[in-house]
């Protein structure tokens, strides 16, 4: 799907309309789906229990806030509103959109991020955001290793990876009656 969306978008740059061959094809839908599996609650404890520093952190930014990688390795602390116990921000997913989220900060989340003594000003995870941001795929393999080192792997319901978080939130909500907006 990638490739595909690649050649349509430098045909429809060097040649007319009429002339993209890459026009007509439809994209593979099941490539699309995601397949990343929720974790399991023990699975999340586990993470946090081996995980130290910013991957711990991160690993609780993924699974309270329901955030993407990206949208948690280059958290601002300007986004982050101690005292109203939100953090709000635009996902860079969805930024062409320019809607803002904001999500309360989980009790345990806010003990961690009060804890940090740092200056509040600039990444939540100074480290993180900058490996991220050079490579992001060197902050995606510490995140796999981190699972592999925790015994969680992938799985008959789907794969595992940062991704996952995401989905256990969303299970975490549902599971606790909260309506889907």
């Amino acid at each position: 799907n990638k490739h595909l969306m690649f050649l349509r978008l430098a045909f429809r740059v060097l040649v007319p309309e009429s002339a993209n061959p890459f026009i007509g094809l439809s994209s593979n839908k099941a490539a699309q789906r995601d397949t990343h599996r929720p974790l399991h609650p023990d699975e999340v404890r586990e993470l946090v229990a081996t995980a130290s520093g910013e991957m711990r952190l991160i690993v609780l930014l993924g699974y309270c806030t329901g955030l993407r990688l990206g949208d948690c390795a280059t958290l601002d602390w300007s986004a982050v509103d101690l005292e109203a116990r939100t953090i709000v921000l635009v996902p860079a997913k969805t930024a062409r959109r320019a809607r803002r989220v904001a999500i309360p900060i989980h009790p345990q989340l806010l003990r961690e991020l009060v804890a940090l003594e740092t200056a509040r000003i600039g990444p939540v995870l100074p480290s993180i955001a900058a490996r991220y941001r050079k490579r992001r795929d060197y902050v995606q393999k510490d995140v796999a290793k981190l699972l592999a080192r925790c015994g969680i792997r992938k799985s008959v319901d789907g794969s595992v990876g940062f991704h996952s978080l995401r989905h256990s939130y969303d299970s975490a909500l549902k599971n606790a009656g909260v309506p889907a907006s």
